[in-house]
């Protein structure tokens, strides 16, 4: 199994490697959700891929950020780069950029990163069908569905890899959007500012409900890797050389003792944490999950840093050799070096005659075996010692040192790939007249004039679905946001709905899109489903989507220029899911069972409400988005108008303003339409 180690800069790489990681994960400046970091530059990524290769330890170049049409290219660009300086694999979130990478180099690997959202059976399938070699999974599941999940991945063959330690965010991976719209930094985009660490407060005065501890998972390795898991993730890419080398050794600690110690989980805790460690996504108990960096834990971060560098002052011995000497009188010395993928035999001095101090197999051995300062051990010693035969310790030190480095050599060759120069390109469909599309959230206003098609969230009671099937408006349902577990009992509901003639699907993701499409809706992919660019567009369609809503995230103008095959939508109207998570941010205050959702204030005393549904929580934006007034503007098919907690009389005003084009609300957003995101 392999420990993934990340780098943020060279010295994190060099610690990575030389603790002992088995692949590593690093980025360009741009294009990765870690633009914050140090990262490599052109030149620094050239040196980065050879050291890894002559390592031992695989790469793995992150491009996981969404992607505006005019970056493709400059990805791609990077991207053909890498593979032609040997990198090992692809972590992509962008399903355009995927789409383009299969098909140019269809011999790297790709991995669906964990801003996908990936979490359950239909995910993986969705993963499979775009191409995807490996997923790594959402944070937020518990050891029973990951076990689920390994199920399936090993039915239809493709891998799995986890986040063992590091940082966990209160959001899900790829379905945060608070830093974006509090200060236009996108997390989507690599720019995350944390404003999840300052203090959102709750009416019962926690104040840090939005930040949790980083979360250990290291004694689970073992059972993780029974289970069927092929990678173990470390996070922290923005952290120091210190903590990587901490976290690889207790990762290998792990893995070759099956726990960790007592000293060195003090320690990796003293090397960087919020307070200690959480597991409560992994075992199901989602309980002391929140905590912030203190004054103390920086102390103690201080006070370790130097008993951490003996982890990496030399180079880790991975790499096996298996060596062949022989060694006749009057001959050249020969020694053979293979490592099970190269071999190479290099010729020495001339052995001479001695009787009183001839060369034996055992000092052979001993000093071929000294590879210190390289990443090679001897694994296997053969000899073949004619008596009498000397040679010179100078001899077999000049010896093995020409192996080593031919050795190296040829591990440093890249081989030659196959990089096709086109690929498919999106085709614009005839766009049509915008009409108007609602969500509604358990209630249904008495005239829907004016709405061409309409969504109620499937665990909507039977009589709104009649009431919606016979307003003579098309009938939509709304799938979950998230699907954790077994999905059966919601098939059912849906195949009942579809009985009742609800013919749509709203599909909040890939996943979603998947389930739907294999129980014969037509298929609409929502604002969740990232799309920013055309060629996203062009891969949605592909996975069965005959509509999409752009990304919120997206300007007018670039919503306006896409290409796509299919018809598209925006957000018209909404107070907009910022977040959705697991633990809910009002925990700390109160019970479960009493509470039936409410607010957090933050510094501003900006009020952004919770509600749960679907075993999630979302926190909502603190005022409404609103464009009716800017309807006009929109080169588009249609505008989602998205309720959620208005009701009938409210609903009816805004569909209203909608026919009018005008709004009298005093406060609303205008999104990130005209700001943008970085």
């Amino acid at each position: 199994m392999e420990i993934l180690a990340p780098a943020g800069d060279r010295a994190s790489l060099e610690a990575a490697i030389k603790s002992g990681a088995d692949a590593v994960y690093f980025g360009a400046t741009d294009f990765n959700a870690r633009r914050n970091a140090d990262n490599f530059t052109k030149d620094d990524f050239c040196e980065a891929l050879l050291y890894c290769k002559k390592s031992g330890v695989k790469s793995h170049i992150v491009l996981n950020t969404l992607l505006k049409d005019d970056e493709i290219p400059s990805a791609v660009e990077t991207a053909v780069f890498a593979a032609e300086h040997g990198a090992d694999a692809f972590i992509v979130q962008d399903a355009g950029l995927a789409l383009i990478l299969k098909e140019r180099m269809p011999e790297i690997p790709l991995h669906a990163s964990t801003q996908m959202t990936v979490h359950s059976k239909d995910g993986l399938l969705y993963a499979k069908n775009m191409g995807f070699d490996r997923v790594v999974l959402s944070r937020e599941l518990s050891l029973k569905e990951i076990e689920d999940l390994c199920q399936t991945a090993k039915e239809i063959e493709i891998e799995l890899e986890v986040f063992i330690h590091g940082a966990l965010c209160m959001c899900m991976s790829g379905q945060c959007y608070l830093s974006s719209m509090i200060g236009g930094r996108s997390g989507n985009r690599g720019l995350c500012a944390q404003p999840c660490r300052l203090p959102f407060k709750t009416p019962e005065g926690y104040e840090y409900s939005l930040s949790l501890k980083d979360m250990s998972h290291l004694n689970q390795i073992r059972q993780l890797e029974n289970m069927g898991v092929c990678s173990f993730k470390i996070e922290g890419r923005m952290k120091d050389a210190e903590y990587v080398a901490a976290a690889v050794t207790a990762a290998r600690m792990s893995r070759d003792t099956g726990i960790v110690s007592d000293e060195m989980n003090t320690l990796l805790c003293s090397a960087f944490s919020r307070s200690g460690f959480c597991e409560g996504y992994l075992t199901g108990k989602r309980i002391n999950m929140f905590g912030i960096r203190t004054e103390r834990d920086t102390a103690l971060t201080k006070e370790v840093q130097n008993s951490i560098h003996d982890f990496y002052r030399r180079e880790f011995q991975r790499i096996g050799v298996d060596m062949t000497f022989v060694c006749q009188k009057n001959s050249a010395a020969i020694l053979t070096a293979s490592d099970c993928s190269f071999t190479v035999t290099v010729y020495g001095d001339i052995a001479q005659d001695s009787n009183t101090r001839p060369l034996t197999p055992d000092l052979a051995k001993e000093k071929l075996s000294k590879l210190g300062g390289t990443p090679y051990f001897v694994k296997s010693f053969a000899a073949n010692i004619e008596e009498g035969a000397y040679l010179p310790i100078s001899s077999l030190n000049a010896l093995k040192k020409q192996a080593i480095e031919q050795l190296s050599a040829k591990r440093s060759e890249i081989p030659v790939l196959e990089i096709k120069d086109s690929v498919s390109r999106p085709e614009g469909h005839q766009k049509s007249a915008p009409v108007i599309r609602a969500r509604f959230n358990n209630v249904l206003p008495k005239d829907l004039s004016g709405v061409s098609r309409a969504y109620l969230p499937y665990s909507s009671s039977d009589t709104l679905f009649k009431q919606l099937t016979e307003s003579g408006v098309a009938a939509g349902v709304e799938l979950p946001r998230a699907l954790f577990g077994n999905n059966d009992a919601l098939k059912d509901r849906l195949m009942h709905l579809k009985s009742m003639g609800v013919n749509f699907a709203l599909c909040e993701g890939m996943a979603q899109l998947t389930l739907a499409k294999s129980l014969g809706f037509e298929c609409d992919l929502g604002m969740f489903g990232q799309i920013m660019n055309s060629y996203s567009c062009l891969s949605a369609k592909n996975q069965g989507a005959s509509s999409i809503i752009a990304s919120f995230e997206a300007t007018v103008e670039q919503i306006n220029s896409l290409c796509s095959p299919v018809s598209v939508g925006y957000v018209g109207y909404g107070y907009i899911p910022l977040m959705m998570t697991r633990c809910c941010p009002l925990k700390n205050s109160r019970d479960c069972k009493s509470c039936n959702g409410d607010h957090l204030t933050d510094r501003k005393d900006k009020r952004f409400f919770v509600k749960c549904r679907d075993g999630v929580s979302e926190l909502f934006n603190c005022v409404p988005l609103e464009m009716c007034n800017k309807q006009s503007q929109f080169d588009t098919d249609f505008v989602l108008l998205y309720f959620t907690f208005e009701n009938e009389a409210e609903i009816q005003k805004e569909l209203t303003d909608w026919k009018n084009g005008h709004t009298l609300r005093d406060e609303f957003t205008h999104g990130l339409y005209y700001r943008g995101v970085l």
